[in-house]
C-alpha cells in the first residue's frame, strides 16, 4: 500500500516563487518542493547564487551548507554556477578548504572507490593485498595512505591466522615431522594471539614423544644386554636349555605375538592391533603394520563421520600412504558438514520466522519482509557496504550497473554453497520513475537485488520503518538516467536521487527457498 506521507514535487503552482518559500521547504526537508521553487527563482533571476546553493544542498541530500563537509561538490554544476555568480561566501570556509573530488582527481577517485569495494568484501589475504596495491598508487588522495596501512595490516593478520590454524591442527599429532612443522608455524607468528603458548605445548608434545621413544630404545637395549649376559655366563651344561629359551624369546614368542596381532587386525580391532605390533619393535614388518592399522582405524572413523578424530590419526601418520592429504580432504569434508549444519539451522529458523522478524543468513542479519510459496523475502537490516550505484558517472539502468554485478557475483560468493543453493533466481520488473518518468530499463533475473521504489513503499508500514543509520540505494532510476533513487536516513524516499557514481549504503534483498 502506497505511503501517503511520501513527498512528491509540486508542479504548476505559479511562476514567481521566491527564496523564502524554497528555504522553508528545504528546512522542512521537503526537497522535491524546495527544488521546484529554487528553479522558479532561476527562471526570474538566472544568476541567483542562493538558488544554486539551494539546488546544491538538495543534490547532496542535506539541509545546511555545513553538512556539505566531506562531500564531492567541486564537480557539481550547481556548485560551479554558485562560484561563477559570486556565491562562494555562502559556503562555510571549513567546507571550501576541504580537498574534494576535482576533475583532475577523477581517476584517483575511481581507483579509491575500487579499492574500497575490494577492501570491504575481502575474505582472504590476497584480497586485502589487492586493495593495498591500489591504495599505494594514490597515497596522496584522501585517506588512502591510512587505508593502505589498514589493508596491509589486515592482510598480515589474515595470513597469520591461516598459519595459526594450520599449526593448531598439527600440534596434537604424534608424528615428529608434523609437530616440528607446528612449532615452526607458531614460531613464525610469535606474539600473535596465543601462538607462543601453543608453541610451548607443541614442544612439550614433541619432547614427550621423543622421551617415550628414547625410553623404548633404552629398554630394548637393556633387554638385549641382559640376554647376552645370560648367554655368556651360562655353563656348558645348560647351553642347550638356554639355546631353547633364547630361541623361544627371539623366535617363538614374537611369532605368537605377531599372529595374535594379525588376528586383532583381521577382526578390525585396529587400535589393539597397532599396539601389539608396536610392542614387537622391528620384528618382521611390525612397523609397517602399525601404520597400516592406524590408517585403517582413521578410515573407519572417517566412514562414521568422526572427522576430528580421523584427522588427528591421519596427521600423526605423516606421509604414510598419502595420509596427510587424506587429513586435508577430511578437514574439507568436516568444513562442508559444518556449513551444511549451519545452513540447515538458518533455513529452519527462517522457515519458522514471521514477517518482521530478524534472522541470520550467512554472516548477515536480515528482516523477513514476505513469505509465499515456500520462499521468504529478506532485506538486510542495515547497509552491508557503502559504494556507488555504478563505477563511473554515466547513463545507466539497473540491468547494466556495476552494483548489480557486485551483488550477484562478489556478494553472492560470500555465502556458503548450501546457502547459495537456497537463494532463488527472481524475475524483477524495473518500472520507470513515477515522478520523472525516467526509464527503469528491461526486466532482469537476479539472485540478489535492491528494492525498487514500489518495494520500498509496499513492504514497509511507514516511513520510519525504512530508516537506518545512513542513506541507501534503490534500483529505481532518479530524475535523470545518470541518477538513482535513494532512501534517506529518516526513511523518506528521494526519487530525484543522486549521481550513480556517488557512494551510498547498499541493502541487499533476496528470496530464499525454505521448502
Amino acid at each position: 500500500m502506497a505511503d501517503e506521507n511520501e513527498k512528491k514535487p509540486i508542479f504548476g503552482v505559479g511562476a514567481n516563487l521566491h527564496l523564502g518559500r524554497a528555504e522553508m521547504y528545504l528546512e522542512k526537508g521537503e526537497f522535491a518542493n524546495a527544488k521546484e521553487y529554487y528553479e522558479k527563482v532561476l527562471e526570474v533571476d538566472p544568476s541567483n547564487p542562493q538558488a544554486f546553493l539551494g539546488l546544491l544542498l538538495i543534490e547532496k541530500g542535506v539541509k545546511t551548507p555545513i553538512e556539505l563537509k566531506g562531500r564531492d561538490i567541486v564537480t557539481s554544476e550547481n556548485y560551479q554556477n554558485l562560484v561563477r555568480f559570486g556565491g562562494t561566501n555562502l559556503i562555510p570556509e571549513e567546507v571550501r578548504n576541504i580537498e574534494l573530488v576535482k576533475p583532475e582527481d577523477k581517476e584517483k577517485h575511481n581507483k579509491y572507490l575500487d579499492a574500497l569495494k575490494i577492501m570491504n568484501s575481502a575474505r582472504q589475504a590476497n584480497d586485502y593485498k589487492r586493495a593495498a596495491d591500489i591504495f599505494a598508487t594514490i597515497k596522496d588522495y584522501k585517506d588512502s595512505s591510512k587505508l593502505f596501512n589498514d589493508c596491509t595490516k589486515q592482510a598480515s593478520e589474515t595470513e597469520k591466522f591461516a598459519v595459526y590454524k594450520e599449526a593448531k591442527m598439527k600440534m596434537n599429532s604424534s608424528n615428529e615431522e608434523l609437530l616440528i612443522a607446528a612449532i615452526n608455524g607458531f614460531d613464525s607468528i610469535s606474539g600473535w594471539s596465543d601462538a607462543d603458548a601453543l608453541k610451548l605445548q607443541a614442544q612439550k608434545n614433541l619432547d614427550a614423544i621423543r622421551e617415550a621413544r628414547k625410553n623404548e630404545v633404552s629398554l630394548l637395549a637393556k633387554q638385549k644386554r641382559k640376554e647376552i649376559t645370560i648367554i655368556c655366563i651360562a655353563i656348558p651344561a645348560v647351553i642347550a636349555i638356554i639355546a631353547g629359551i633364547v630361541c623361544g624369546i627371539l623366535y617363538i614368542k614374537p611369532q605368537m605375538a605377531y599372529k595374535k596381532a594379525e588376528e586383532l587386525k583381521n577382526n578390525m580391532q585396529f587400535i589393539a592391533a597397532a599396539e601389539s605390533f608396536r610392542a614387537l619393535g622391528d620384528y618382521k614388518d611390525s612397523v609397517e603394520q602399525v601404520n597400516y592399522c592406524k590408517f585403517q582405524y582413521g578410515q573407519m572413523l572417517a566412514n562414521e563421520e568422526k572427522y576430528e578424530e580421523a584427522i588427528n590419526i591421519f596427521y600423526s601418520l605423516g606421509n604414510y600412504n598419502d595420509a596427510y592429504n587424506r587429513a586435508l580432504e577430511l578437514a574439507n569434508l568436516k568444513a562442508v558438514k559444518e556449513e551444511n549444519n549451519t545452513a540447515n539451522a538458518q533455513v529452519e529458523s527462517l522457515k519458522n520466522a514471521s514477517v518482521g522478524d530478524t534472522v541470520t543468513v550467512g554472516d548477515y542479519t536480515w528482516t523477513v519482509m514476505a513469505k509465499e510459496d515456500g520462499k521468504v523475502l529478506i532485506l538486510s537490516n542495515t547497509d552491508v557496504t557503502y559504494m556507488p550505484y555504478n563505477d563511473s558517472f554515466q547513463t545507466v539502468d539497473w540491468e547494466n550497473c556495476s552494483l548489480r554485478t557486485w551483488l550477484n557475483n562478489d556478494f553472492y560468493a560470500s555465502f556458503t554453497t548450501p546457502i547459495q543453493n537456497r537463494i532463488t533466481t527472481t524475475t524483477l520488473e524495473n518500472p520507470d520513475n513515477i515522478t520523472y518518468a525516467t526509464s527503469g530499463g528491461n526486466s532482469t533475473e537476479d539472485k540478489i537485488f535492491l528494492f525498487s521504489y514500489k518495494d520500498a513503499v509496499d513492504y514497509f508500514d511507514n516511513v520510519g520503518a525504512r530508516a537506518i543509520d545512513g542513506w541507501w540505494w534503490l534500483r529505481t532510476p532518479g530524475e535523470f538516467a545518470s541518477f538513482a533513487a535513494r532512501v534517506a536516513n529518516d526513511g523518506q524516499i528521494y526519487l530525484d536521487g543522486d549521481y550513480v557514481s556517488a557512494a551510498c549504503g547498499v541493502r541487499p534483498a533476496m528470496w530464499v527457498d525454505v521448502k
